[in-house]
């Protein structure tokens, strides 16, 4: 998880560029394990943002929100809009496309079926 918390300080307060060059070197192992072994039911049970994603964006938000954009602070809000598991799939569905958050159509049916 905290490597999640700095993805996402990064992503709210900096600037992120792309880097064309390998930075880190990744050995493969015989016995690790590749590819997905979930079954479409472990798939379809899993909401389609993850909850505590949301938790750690609104500490972020409450203890930082102050040094935000106005541009950061609305999409945050937003993404609380969207995230709102309490509220109606459908109403969040349709706030998620009154939004400037955009997700590709694959994802956008994804988060029908899969709330």
């Amino acid at each position: 998880m905290h490597d999640r918390y700095i993805h996402l300080i990064s992503e709210l307060f900096f600037e992120r560029i792309f880097v064309n060059k390998a930075l880190i070197y990744y050995r493969q192992h015989g016995d690790n394990q590749i590819g997905a072994k979930n079954t479409i039911r472990e798939l379809l049970s899993k909401r389609y943002f993850d909850e505590r994603d949301r938790q750690l964006i609104k500490v972020i938000y409450n203890k930082y929100g102050s040094l935000l954009t106005e541009d950061k602070k609305k999409l945050i809000e937003e993404y609380f809009k969207i995230t709102d598991i309490e509220k109606n799939r459908f109403n969040r569905f349709l706030n998620l496309k009154k939004s400037k958050i955009n997700i590709p159509l694959k994802k956008q049916i994804s988060f029908i079926v899969k709330g």
